[in-house]
C-alpha cells in the first residue's frame, strides 16, 4: 500500500469510489502492478474517531492495553506499506500470506476504532486530561486535512499523485482529476466539514466547564458520526438488482427445472461457488471450507491409489476427472463445462449445449438408498484401498464402513426374497432436519450422501 493512501483516513473517496460514479486511480509505484481492491485498502474508520485515537495517543498508559493497540496500528500500517516487517511476522501470525499482504489491514481498522474507544472513555471521564496536548493534536490533524485539500488543487501535487503518465495522457486526464479534487466536489468538500464539524464539537466539550455542555456536545457528535459513517455505508455496502449480479441465464432454467434431489459438477474451477444463490447444489457446496475427509474423497475420485494422499488441501476444489464412482455415489446428476467442450467419461450424455455445456450423468446415485450388505474396514487406508478398486455396482449392493453397525445385521447373510424392492420413497429437507421416507421388507443400511458430522444425530 503507498504511503500515499493514508489520506483516506480523512477523505474516503480520495482515489475514487467503484460505486460512487466517480473515477477510481490508485496510486502506484513505478514498474508495480497498481493494487485497488476498495475493500482491502480501505482505512476510513470515520473523522470523531480519528479525533479520540489522539487522546488515547496523548494518554497512552491510561487504559489497559492501549500501548498493545497503538503498536498494532503502527505496525500494521508499517507492514501493508511493504516494510521489512512483513516477512518475518506474516510467518507466525495466522492468516496472513505474501499473495494479499494488505489483509493486514483489517488488524490496523480493528485497532483505531478499539484506539478510538478507549480515547472516548478518557476523553468523556476527563480525569486529569492533558486539555493542551490533545487541543494541539487535535488542531494538527484539522490543519493537515485543510493542507491536503489545497495541495490537490495544484497540478503537481496531482501529478504526484498519480505518478507516471504519459503526456498525451496527461492533458485529457488533468482536467477529469482536478474536477474530482475541487474543493466544491463531495470528494473533498464533504469529508472536511465532517471533520471541522468533529473539531468544534469535541473542542467545545474539551473546555468546557459543566457536565450538561458535555453532554450536549456529546450527542452532537454521536449524530455526526452516525451521519458520517451512515453515508459512507451507503456507498461501502451497495444494493444491486439481484438479477443484475446473478443473471438467469438458459442453463441456470434448465437446472432449475430438472427434478429435484440432484448435485452438479463443474469443470475445473468453471463456476465454483456461484451456483448457491440459484439454490442448484453444487458437490463443492463452499468449496473453500471442508472438511479434510471430504477432500480426500474427491482426491480419491480424481488419482490412482497409487498416488500419496497430499498433506494440505487447497482452498478450491477442482474436478477435471469424471466417470469415478465415487462421484457417482455424490449425486453428481449434472456435469458443467464451457460451451463446446466434450467428455468421453461413460454414462455421460450432453442434455443441454449453448452457452455452456451440461452432460447428464445417467449413473449418479440417488441423494439417499438402501444396501443390504456392507464391508468393515479397520482403519482408513484399507476402506480407501476398496473404495478406490469398488465398480458402481459394488457400491449399489454394499457400504464401507469403519465402525461395526450396532443392529443385528451379518455381512453376506443371505436375505429372503422379499416381495418389497428396497428403496427410498422421498427426502425432505428442513432447517437442520432430513426427513427420509423408506420402503423395505428386510435388513439393511440407509446411505445418505451427505459431509458427516459429529452433531447430526439419526
Amino acid at each position: 500500500m503507498p504511503g500515499k493512501y493514508l489520506a483516506t483516513y480523512i477523505y474516503p473517496d480520495f482515489y475514487g469510489n467503484p460505486a460512487g460514479g466517480s473515477i477510481v486511480f490508485t496510486p502506484r509505484k513505478w514498474r508495480m502492478q497498481p493494487y485497488n481492491n476498495y475493500n482491502e485498502l480501505c482505512l476510513y474508520a470515520g473523522a470523531l474517531p480519528l479525533f479520540l485515537v489522539l487522546v488515547t495517543a496523548a494518554h497512552p498508559r491510561r487504559r489497559r492495553f492501549s500501548l498493545l493497540y497503538l503498536a498494532v496500528t503502527a505496525t500494521t500500517l508499517a507492514m501493508a506499506m511493504g516494510s521489512f516487517l512483513y516477512y518475518p511476522l506474516a510467518k507466525w501470525i495466522i492468516g496472513l500470506g505474501y499473495s494479499t499482504p494488505t489483509r493486514i489491514l483489517y488488524l490496523t481498522g480493528f485497532s483505531v476504532v478499539v484506539l478510538a474507544a478507549m480515547g472516548a472513555d478518557i476523553f468523556f471521564r476527563r480525569k486529569d486530561v492533558n486539555r493542551r496536548l490533545v487541543f494541539t493534536l487535535w488542531t494538527s490533524l484539522v490543519l493537515v486535512a485543510v493542507a491536503v485539500a489545497a495541495a490537490v488543487q495544484t497540478e503537481m501535487v496531482v501529478r504526484w499523485l498519480i505518478g507516471q503518465v504519459k503526456p498525451a495522457d496527461w492533458l485529457h486526464d488533468y482536467p477529469i482529476l482536478a474536477r474530482h479534487f475541487s474543493f466544491s466536489s463531495p470528494v473533498i468538500f464533504y469529508p472536511l466539514i465532517l471533520l471541522l464539524l468533529s473539531y468544534a464539537v469535541l473542542t467545545a466539550a474539551l473546555f468546557a466547564r459543566s457536565r450538561k455542555s458535555r453532554e450536549i456536545c456529546l450527542a452532537l457528535g454521536i449524530v455526526i458520526l452516525a451521519v458520517d459513517l451512515g453515508t459512507f455505508g451507503l456507498k461501502y455496502n451497495t444494493a444491486s438488482p439481484v438479477e443484475l449480479a446473478y443473471p438467469p441465464t438458459g442453463a441456470i432454467r434448465f437446472l432449475k427445472n430438472r427434478p429435484p434431489g440432484y448435485r452438479v459438477i463443474a469443470y475445473g474451477n468453471f463456476l465454483d461457488n456461484t451456483l448457491a444463490p440459484y439454490r442448484v447444489p453444487d458437490v463443492g457446496g463452499h468449496a473453500s471450507f471442508y472438511p479434510r475427509r471430504f477432500g480426500e474423497f474427491l482426491f480419491l475420485s480424481q488419482n490412482s491409489l497409487k498416488t500419496t494422499l497430499p498433506d494440505a488441501f487447497d482452498s478450491w476444489v477442482e474436478l477435471d476427472t469424471f466417470g469415478s464412482p465415487l462421484l457417482d455415489l455424490l449425486n453428481s446428476r449434472y456435469i458443467l463445462m464451457p460451451p463446446g467442450a466434450h467428455s468421453d467419461a461413460p454414462n455421460l450424455r450432453l442434455v443441454y449445449d449453448k452457452e455452456i455445456s451440461v452432460y447428464e450423468n445417467l449413473a449418479a446415485f440417488p441423494r439417499a438408498f438402501i444396501v443390504t450388505d456392507y464391508r468393515y474396514c479397520k482403519d482408513r487406508q484399507t476402506a480407501y484401498r476398496l473404495m478406490g478398486s469398488w465398480l458402481n455396482t459394488d457400491f449399489r449392493r454394499k457400504v464401507i464402513l469403519e465402525e461395526k453397525p450396532s443392529i443385528d445385521h451379518q455381512a453376506g447373510t443371505p436375505q429372503p426374497p422379499g416381495q418389497i424392492r428396497p428403496e427410498v420413497i422421498q427426502v425432505r429437507y428442513e432447517t437442520n432436519r432430513v426427513e427420509i421416507d423408506i420402503r423395505t421388507d428386510r435388513k439393511g443400511l440407509l446411505v445418505f450422501s451427505e459431509s458427516y458430522h459429529p452433531g447430526w444425530r439419526a
